[in-house]
C-alpha cells in the first residue's frame, strides 16, 4: 500500500502540470462520460480513473459510479460451491475488513484525479425501477450467466439447492440496482457515453444493454495484453455480440495489414508459441509428447476455462460446454474409426485459477468413467506440462469453444471448428458449423474441412492477421499505471511510479482515435 500510495502521488504531480495533447475536448464538446466501474479492483481503479481524468484534462464532464454495498454481490467472483453445497460465505464484496483500503483508495482517487465518484448508495432509494424497464432487454440470460458463473458449474438445480435458487434471486437483485444506476446516469448526470466491463453479467450488461436500448453510446472496455504492456479494448459492443461489433466489421472491409504490420504480427506469434510472452505463467517447463502411436485423423480440443465459457452468450449449438464436451466424447466412443481425440485442459486451472474449480474435475466427477478408458480418448490435465503448440503441430484438426488458441492453431496452419459465439467467430479464419448435424459431419468426414483450409490458407491467415493486429494494436488503449507481469500469483503490478509525461500523451492520444473511430461509427 505505501508503494501504491507513493505512485498516486508522482502521478498527482504529473496530471497536475499535464496539458491536453489532442482535440479530446473538441471532440466530446458538451458530452458528459460516465465510467461504470462497480467494483473497488485495482484494475478497473486505475484504468477508469487514468482515462476520466484525461478527460476532466481536457475539459469533458466524466464521472465514475463505484458500488459501496448496494450490490448483492459482485459477479466477477467464483467459489467452488459446485462441490461446497453447504458454503455460505458472503456473497457481498464490500466486506468491513476491506473498507478501510476502499476509504484509502477512494481518497487517492479524489485528490489525484479529481474526478467526481458517485456510489450508488447516492441514489439507490431514489430512482425506481418500472415494469417497463425490465422489458427493454433480455434479463434472463445475464441472471442464468452471474449465476452460472458462480457455481462452476452449467446447469443450476432449484428444486434441491436452495443456495442456487438464492443465489439466483441475489442475481435478479443486482438487476435491478444495475437498472437504478443506468436509470441515474440517464435521467439525472445525462450521460451521453457509458464505459464499462465486459458488457455481461447482471451488473454490468444489464447497465450496458439498458443504455444501449435508450440510444446511449456505451461502450465495453475489454481487457487486453502485449508484451509487457497492459492495454484496454474498446468496442462498441461486447465480444459475445459478435453479430454487432460494427467497429470490428467496418475495419475489417476497409483495412489492409500492410507488410510491416503482418512482420508484427508474425513476431507476436513467434513469442507466444516460444514461451516469450504473457504464456510463460502458464507454463513454468515444456514437455513434448509424440502422437505417431495414435489413429489419423487427430482432433485436438481445447475447452477453455469453465470461467470464460460459462456464459448464456457464448452457447450457440450446444446448451452450455459440459454438453459440447459430452457430446463430442459420446461421438468418438461410438465412432472410433473417426479417429482420435485430445482433450487438452486449459494449464491456467492449475496456476492462475488454481483456487476454482477446474473443467477436468467436473469432468471426472459427472461423466461416465468408462470415458476416461477408451483407447482413442486421451485427456491432458491441465498440471501437465506438455507443450500444447507441439499438440497443434502434430494434430489435424483443432476443436475449441472460443480462446486465442484458434488464432495460434490458424498460424500454425491447422483448421479451427469453433461452437460458440465470442471473439473469433465470425471473423473469417474458422469453420463455424450452424448446428449439431453439421458439426458432427465435420467430425465424421473431417477430409472437407482439411482440403479446404489448405485451398484458402492465405486468406484465413489474412484475416486472422487483420483481426488480431485490430485487437492488439488498433483497437488498444495502453494504460501506462499498470504493468503487465508473467508472476503467476500477482499478474498486474502497478508501475505508477515510473510514469512518464509521455505515457500520458501516448495514452490520450489512443483514446482519442478511439473514440473519434466510435463516434464515427468506424
Amino acid at each position: 500500500m505505501f508503494k501504491r500510495i507513493i505512485g498516486y502521488l508522482h502521478l498527482n504531480r504529473l496530471f497536475k502540470k499535464y496539458k491536453s495533447c489532442t482535440d479530446l475536448g473538441i471532440l466530446l464538446k458538451n458530452k458528459v462520460v460516465v465510467f461504470n466501474t462497480i467494483s473497488y479492483d485495482d484494475g478497473g481503479l486505475v484504468v477508469d480513473g487514468f482515462l476520466a481524468a484525461i478527460l476532466r484534462i481536457a475539459g469533458i464532464k466524466s464521472f465514475i459510479i463505484l458500488d459501496d454495498g448496494n450490490y448483492a454481490h459482485w459477479d466477477s467472483v467464483q467459489y467452488n460451491q459446485y462441490i461446497r453445497k453447504d458454503n455460505t460465505i458472503a456473497l457481498n464484496m464490500y466486506h468491513s475488513n476491506k473498507r478501510w483500503k476502499m476509504s484509502i483508495l477512494k481518497w487517492l482517487w479524489d485528490y489525484v484525479y479529481r474526478v467526481p465518484i458517485i456510489c450508488t448508495s447516492e441514489f439507490i432509494e431514489t430512482v425506481k425501477v418500472e415494469e417497463e424497464d425490465y422489458a427493454l432487454i433480455d434479463i434472463e440470460k445475464h441472471i442464468i450467466s452471474s449465476s452460472r458463473r458462480y457455481f462452476s458449474t452449467c446447469t443450476l438445480d432449484f428444486d434441491n439447492n436452495e443456495i442456487h435458487k438464492d443465489y439466483y434471486y441475489q442475481c435478479k437483485k443486482n438487476v435491478e440496482v444495475a437498472i437504478k444506476t443506468a436509470k441515474y446516469c440517464l435521467d439525472v448526470l445525462k450521460v451521453d457515453i457509458s464505459i464499462v466491463l465486459d458488457g455481461v453479467y447482471s451488473m454490468r450488461g444489464v447497465f450496458h444493454e439498458y443504455l444501449k436500448a435508450k440510444k446511449v453510446n456505451s461502450y465495453v472496455r475489454d481487457n487486453s495484453s502485449r508484451g509487457d504492456n497492459f492495454d484496454i479494448i474498446l468496442m462498441n459492443s461486447s465480444f459475445l455480440d459478435s453479430k454487432n461489433l460494427t467497429r470490428w466489421f467496418d475495419f475489417s472491409q476497409k483495412y489492409e495489414v500492410s507488410d510491416d504490420q503482418r512482420k508484427q504480427m508474425i513476431d507476436y506469434f513467434e513469442a507466444r508459441l516460444n514461451m516469450k510472452k504473457e504464456n510463460r505463467m502458464y507454463f513454468p517447463e515444456q514437455k513434448k509428447m509424440s502422437l505417431s502411436a495414435f489413429a489419423k485423423p487427430i482432433f485436438l480440443l481445447f475447452p477453455n476455462v469453465l470461467w470464460d465459457g460459462n456464459i448464456v452468450e457464448r452457447d450457440r449449438i450446444f446448451k452450455h460446454i459440459l454438453e459440447w464436451l459430452e457430446e463430442t466424447i459420446k461421438f468418438f466412443k461410438n465412432n472410433p474409426e473417426s479417429g482420435h481425440l485430445i482433450v487438452r485442459f486449459h494449464p491456467s486451472e492449475s496456476t492462475l485459477l488454481s483456487t476454482s474449480l477446474s473443467l477436468e474435475h467436473i469432468l471426472r466427477e459427472e461423466f461416465p468413467k468408462e470415458y476416461f478408458n477408451l483407447e482413442n480418448i486421451t485427456f491432458i490435465s491441465s498440471s501437465s506440462y506438455v507443450d500444447s503448440y507441439d499438440l497443434i503441430r502434430q494434430a489435424d484438426v483443432c476443436l475449441i469453444y472460443d480462446n486465442t488458441t484458434a488464432q495460434e492453431a490458424v498460424y500454425l496452419e491447422k483448421p479451427v471448428v469453433l461452437v460458440s459465439n465470442g471473439r473469433n467467430s465470425r471473423k473469417g479464419f474458422t469453420f463455424e458449423p450452424e448446428n449439431k448435424e453439421e458439426y458432427f459431419e465435420i467430425l465424421k468426414n473431417p477430409k472437407k474441412i482439411i482440403s479446404d483450409f489448405k485451398l484458402q490458407y492465405f486468406k484465413f491467415l489474412e484475416n486472422m492477421f487483420k483481426f488480431t493486429y485490430f485487437i492488439l494494436y488498433d483497437a488498444k488503449i495502453t494504460i501506462p499505471t499498470i504493468k503487465y507481469t508473467y508472476n503467476v500469483k500477482y499478474r498486474n503490478k502497478n508501475n505508477m511510479i515510473n510514469i512518464k509525461y509521455s505515457d500520458i500523451q501516448n495514452c490520450e492520444k489512443e483514446f482519442y482515435e478511439t473514440l473519434k473511430d466510435l463516434e464515427s461509427g468506424y
